[in-house]
């Protein structure tokens, strides 16, 4: 599907006056929109991007960036998204990866960045003519490029499809029951895959999008009172936020997504015991989303699962041959779906690593109980071998976490020369009566020798990416300082 086909809806538009896009300063009907993104996608052309091009954006969240992401689709060309938060160097590094021909850099970046190539926007001229463009019919052609956080190594650039991302939107309705009455909260930066499909959610639903002012949580609870979204999708900290500030939800939402990683138990509980709609689910860019998830409501006793597969993707768990384990044995987490990416841009080492048999292998390790619901473990790529043993470092990090005054803790692993890599821990504490043979002696008689952090630590707070990941690189470089 490219986006004429995608846009049977779009070719409607003129006659619906029902709300697409709603900000604090306006209301763009999808009437609007239609004219907005064709007018849009005459001027990219005249600015020479063209059919093929790979073409980076740098915007936060706002309607000018759902345009152009759309009048990229109109003339054939490839959006890739940008995460803002990065620095000018790290930006840099993203779009060298992606080879883009052309960089559109919102008005709102343009006395912060300077690159070659670059399109400021949105445009501050008109055009009444519609260009004519002659659109691919292949349906697995690349319909936007996401690249991964880049908390370890160099980022890669996901490539999804047209067919990926509406597959994804199709199995994910089967939990969301999405219609035209509803309105997404986009609570997710859209360079992120858990924000850019509430763009295409919405889209395929006919529904509207709420956008806030900004990713302030004064400015979600705004958003949430005045326009009374009914789906939303956060990740921990921002579920945490809310929490911690006692706020609450309108009853409108009919349902909240939980993913983006370790969500605390207690939060969850808490979230829940309020009435809040809560379904924790589980994917990953270079799964278009995600493909398990599972209400709270009706299954308390599996806070700790990451969701149940929704038909017809599949979730396998496998040994290091590949082969499929039975329920409740702990291996690699692989996924078979219509949503799984195409691979990784410009990198085939990577994406022949990542896609065997047409099966994505995350590098997640996990396993799948008796009832179908997946449980996540650990990293693979997080794993430390440290004198010929493996460590998970949730398992460390768990049991720091049981002693008095320690707030937030990240263990990683740090090569050695002696022992290939050594435990080492970053800990944020609650005051400062803690040193590090505290920790260590604490964690004696709890678990193995190889298992206790040889280092640790103490820092005010744990480096995070603005979606709660821990950059678990800017954690190694505080022990290589």
């Amino acid at each position: 599907m490219n986006f004429l086909e995608l846009n049977s809806k779009i070719k409607d538009f003129n006659s619906l006056q029902s709300p697409a896009i709603i900000t604090s300063k306006q209301t763009i009907t999808y009437s609007e929109l239609q004219k907005e993104v064709i007018e849009t996608a005459g001027l990219l052309f005249e600015c020479g991007i063209t059919k093929g091009d790979y073409t980076s954006i740098v915007s936060s969240n706002n309607k000018d960036f759902v345009i152009t992401v759309l009048a990229l689709w109109l003339i054939d060309a490839i959006p890739i998204p940008i995460n803002t938060r990065l620095s000018p160097k790290e930006i840099e590094q993203l779009i060298s990866i992606s080879r883009s021909k052309k960089i559109l850099l919102h008005k709102d970046f343009e006395n912060k960045l300077n690159f070659n190539e670059q399109i400021i926007f949105p445009f501050h001229k008109s055009r009444k003519d519609i260009i004519s463009i002659n659109l691919s019919n292949d349906t697995n052609k690349t319909a936007v490029v996401i690249f991964t956080s880049g908390s370890t190594g160099i980022p890669k650039g996901v490539m999804l499809s047209f067919n990926n991302l509406i597959s994804s939107v199709e199995t994910g309705n089967e939990i969301l029951q999405q219609s035209s009455n509803d309105r997404w909260l986009a609570s997710l930066p859209f360079y992120h895959i858990g924000g850019f499909s509430i763009i295409t959610r919405t889209l395929l639903a006919g529904a509207s999008m709420i956008i806030p002012d900004s990713s302030d949580i004064n400015d979600f609870k705004k958003s949430i009172n005045k326009f009374k979204p009914t789906l939303a999708s956060f990740v921990g900290t921002q579920l945490k936020k809310l929490l911690d500030e006692k706020f609450t939800l309108t009853n409108n939402f009919k349902n909240i997504l939980i993913g983006g990683g370790f969500v605390d138990d207690e939060f969850i509980s808490t979230a829940v015991d309020k009435g809040w709609n809560i379904s924790k689910v589980y994917g990953s860019s270079e799964t278009s989303s995600f493909v398990a998830a599972f209400s709270l409501k009706g299954f308390r006793d599996k806070t700790k699962s990451s969701g149940r597969v929704i038909p017809p993707n599949e979730i396998l768990i496998v040994d290091e041959q590949k082969k499929i384990l039975p329920p409740n044995s702990v291996g690699e987490i692989a996924v078979k779906s219509e949503a799984v990416f195409k691979g990784y841009l410009n990198n085939d080492t990577e994406t022949k690593n990542k896609l065997v048999d047409n099966t994505y292998h995350t590098g997640d390790i996990g396993y799948i109980d008796e009832d179908g619901f997946l449980f996540v473990e650990a990293r693979r790529t997080d794993l430390i071998v440290t004198g010929g043993e493996n460590v998970n470092p949730l398992e460390v990090e768990k049991q720091i976490l049981q002693r008095k005054n320690i707030k937030e803790c990240c263990v990683v692993g740090i090569e050695d020369k002696t022992w290939g890599q050594i435990v080492v821990a970053a800990i944020v504490t609650k005051d400062n009566s803690i040193v590090e043979s505290d920790i260590q002696n604490f964690l004696k008689d709890k678990m193995a020798g190889f298992k206790i952090p040889k280092r640790v630590h103490f820092v005010a707070h744990i480096p995070k990416t603005s979606l709660g990941k821990i950059k678990k690189d800017k954690v190694i470089a505080l022990f290589n300082n």
